[in-house]
């Protein structure tokens, strides 16, 4: 499971701003963000090791590409193609986001459920295997979890809510602190069982997955990244690992510019 904060328009010094956590097991091995070699370095993502894809990446011309899966345990299947690869295929290609999800929509059964966010500073697009929408992402602050774009969920409402104070701190022309938004990606605060959602994986798994960040002894939160470009087409992309003992076993603190 996983979160996405998304600023997009909402600031003019700072047309994109990102903030998300990547929650998985932490029996599955995956390698922190590096610029790929396969990719002649253009390319700057982490690598789940069993699918040899990536959840979140960007390029050195800024497009970016992120996929969350859509929580259904009725729908998934055993053999299914691995979603991570489909950001790659993405920024590895100079094709615009509506071509390309239009051309994924044919072969959209052959993953499980997800959602995929991809564009730039100048045009962001979502897509949802789900339900076959392709929808461009107006100016505002968004979120998205395991459902759909925008869907309610505690966690989305949370992070929506404090992501206009945090853009406030952001200043034109000097670097940008990514702390204030790791403070937010490392809240813990499980959601009232009044407002937690009914996704078919029982109350104590919704109880766990409402927080930001999750953690619990075999599941949760693996990294939380940073994603800042700003109106002068510079780019900050900053990630810090975790261990399983919650926001204060942080492994890497990476940053990189471009």
């Amino acid at each position: 499971m996983c979160l996405w904060i998304i600023a997009y328009g909402a600031s003019s010094d700072f047309p994109l701003v990102l903030a998300g956590n990547r929650d998985e097991f932490f029996k599955r091995r995956s390698r922190p963000a590096y610029f790929w070699p396969e990719y002649r370095l253009e390319i700057l993502a982490g690598q789940d090791f069993s699918g040899l894809g990536t959840w979140m990446g960007v390029n050195k011309n800024r497009r970016l590409a992120l996929v969350t899966n859509i929580r259904d345990p009725k729908a998934l299947k055993e053999k299914a193609t691995s979603r991570g690869m489909l950001p790659l295929e993405f920024l590895g290609a100079e094709i615009v986001p509506e071509a390309f999800f239009e051309k994924i929509l044919t072969r959209a059964g052959n993953y499980n459920p997800f959602n995929m966010v991809a564009g730039w500073p100048d045009g962001l697009f979502c897509f949802s295997s789900q339900t076959g929408k392709i929808e461009a992402i107006t100016p505002g602050i968004h979120g998205l979890s395991n459902a759909s774009l925008d869907t309610p969920w505690p966690k989305v409402f949370k992070g929506r809510a404090a992501m206009p104070g945090l853009l406030k701190g952001l200043k034109a022309g000097k670097e940008p602190d990514p702390e204030p938004f790791f403070r937010l990606l490392a809240d813990t605060a499980p959601a009232p069982d009044s407002k937690l959602p009914d996704t078919g994986v029982g109350l104590e798994w919704e109880r766990a997955l409402s927080s930001l960040f999750v953690s619990t002894p075999d599941y949760g939160t693996r990294c939380s990244t940073v994603y800042i470009a700003d109106s002068s087409g510079r780019a900050w992309f900053f990630e810090r690992t975790f261990g399983p003992g919650g926001p204060d076993d942080i492994g890497l603190s990476l940053r990189f510019f471009f």
